[in-house]
């Protein structure tokens, strides 16, 4: 009989201690996380752009380009429901790009006019600082899906202006200067939008960094569409690419 109060009681100890632990980490899964995260970016520019106000180049058209840059800022992560979460972030975020176009002219090689290529090249250096807001959709396998926008606001717009003869690549000058290079210009890009809008979507996986679970990583990829022009009344987009780390934390039940 005494055994049998004994089982009883520790049978009784244990549904209390799995019950109590469910309730601590259904409380724990209430609590809001905040965070920092930095995110490695790729910029794919597009345009249609035959000149820019303020800078003098005779390119015939800039159809796009390429660059690097990067994301850094902090996040709230506030619970909705079992499976979805309200996700919203303060972010840097530069867009840099490099759009090129090339054009035949004519260079002097060993003093005799031959006919090369030329590039138009403009380096632009774009950064803003913007709001995210998104919606978390958390799958039974761990993998959470991102979906929502940023809206950010610019906040260094410049360039880097040079025309470079790209064929032959080693030889020829041109013609007015007897250089390789020649009407460099700098400055800040005018007509900026001072404003960026941009759809987003993303998936990130959360991994518990203590036993507590209080602390998280999160490894993270994500794809941002700028829908408005980088310059006002021209045609120039960005697709950014981005792909890095979250760091999160909760505090403890």
């Amino acid at each position: 009989m005494k055994i049998y109060v004994v089982l009883t009681c520790l049978l009784l100890s244990f549904a209390y201690v799995d019950t109590y632990a469910e309730e601590v980490q259904d409380s724990l899964e209430l609590k809001p996380k905040f965070g920092v995260f930095a995110n490695f970016n790729i910029n794919l520019h597009t345009a249609d752009i035959t000149e820019f106000p303020g800078i003098l180049t005779c390119c015939p058209k800039y159809t796009g380009g390429f660059g690097l840059g990067y994301t850094i800022g902090a996040l709230y992560d506030m619970y909705y429901s079992e499976r979805i979460r309200l996700q919203f972030r303060a972010s840097y975020m530069l867009t840099d790009g490099l759009l090129s176009d090339e054009e035949d002219v004519n260079v002097i090689i060993d003093g005799v006019s031959q006919t090369g290529k030329f590039e138009h090249l403009l380096d632009a250096k774009l950064s803003s600082l913007g709001l995210e807001s998104l919606i978390a959709y958390k799958f039974d396998n761990g993998i959470t899906a991102l979906a929502g926008a940023r809206f950010g606001f610019m906040a260094v717009g410049n360039y880097d202006y040079i025309e470079e003869i790209s064929q032959p690549e080693t030889r020829g000058t041109f013609e007015e200067n007897g250089q390789r290079t020649r009407n460099p210009s700098d400055g800040d890009i005018q007509d900026l939008a001072a404003i960026e809008i941009s759809p987003m979507i993303g998936v990130s996986y959360e991994l518990p960094a203590n036993k507590d679970r209080t602390l998280f990583i999160a490894p993270e990829l994500s794809y941002l569409y700028r829908i408005n022009s980088i310059i006002s009344g021209n045609s120039w987009n960005v697709h950014t690419f981005r792909a890095g780390l979250a760091l999160k934390y909760r505090q403890p039940a």
